[in-house]
């Protein structure tokens, strides 16, 4: 019996191998049947210290990566990046998208595709970025792929505080090794959600920063709320609000029209059951 359970576990770690091979070296495809026009969509990129050339492979030709660590060389910029900005190391990619928001608030794109520059390194995210960019071709509008939940994100996971985080990209975790994160100044995180939403019952969880946001969702909220939030993560380069802030996406984007999600309300009893089995 030992012998058949080495043998599993090699197997095992076989496929893990392979999986992760495969995740670093395929190549990235996206469908966009119907390519947007020129200046529809804007994409914003998180970036620290990633390797940002399968960009190119993104079927929009205006994107804003806005750069936390090791400079950028001009000369060998994807063709489709059009700017390039220099920001502190701060807050991660929430505050990169909540900046974008207020510092761009009265010229922001027709939509804004939000993705972290990260997404080659992970499986899950190739997949999700493909069905939103697949989604946002076809609409051109908001599209969240957040899971639906049985209750409030605020109660479901009402509980929640993090103490210490480690990034899950392996280009980041090799130049910043910080894992103590600051703690909110309301937490956990039910108490820092009724503050800045106090009454919004929203049944979703949006996770891993990827989200298309149409210009007219994004001016619901006043410059001045975005600025709120920015005093949440422009002090330190791990502020635990800023894993509120991912839990909140649909709720900072108040009334997104249901058919803004990727997944209907009816599928919320399968999601709750993945995340009891597995940690998503």
């Amino acid at each position: 019996m030992s012998s058949v359970l080495l043998w599993i576990c090699v197997i095992l770690c076989a496929a893990v191998a392979l999986m992760c091979t495969w995740t670093w070296t395929w190549p990235l495809q996206f469908t966009c049947p119907d390519k947007p026009a020129a200046g529809e969509v804007q994409v914003v990129v998180a970036r620290y210290a990633e390797d940002i050339s399968w960009l190119q492979q993104l079927p929009f030709d205006d994107i804003v990566v806005y750069n936390k660590g090791p400079t950028l060389d001009g000369a060998s910029l994807p063709w489709n990046v059009t700017r390039v900005i220099e920001l502190p190391n701060v807050g991660r990619c929430d505050h990169t998208y909540i900046f974008h928001c207020h510092s761009q608030y009265d010229t922001l794109a027709p939509v804004t595709l939000f993705i972290p520059a990260s997404v080659p390194s992970s499986l899950f995210k190739r997949a999700m970025l493909d069905r939103v960019v697949t989604a946002l071709c076809r609409r051109r509008d908001s599209v969240f792929p957040c899971w639906p939940l049985s209750r409030p994100v605020h109660i479901e996971e009402a509980d929640f505080e993090l103490s210490q985080y480690k990034s899950s990209s392996w280009d980041n975790a090799a130049v910043n090794t910080e894992t103590d994160l600051l703690p909110s100044p309301e937490r956990p995180f039910s108490v820092w959600y009724e503050k800045q939403f106090s009454g919004a019952a929203v049944c979703r969880s949006c996770r891993l920063g990827i989200f298309a946001v149409h210009r007219r969702h994004c001016l619901r909220r006043s410059r001045a709320f975005y600025a709120h939030l920015l005093t949440y993560l422009d002090t330190h380069s791990n502020p635990e609000a800023g894993h509120y802030v991912e839990r909140s996406w649909a709720a900072i984007f108040k009334d997104l029209p249901e058919d803004a999600y990727l997944w209907p309300r009816w599928t919320a009893p399968l999601w709750d059951f993945l995340r009891e089995v597995v940690v998503i």
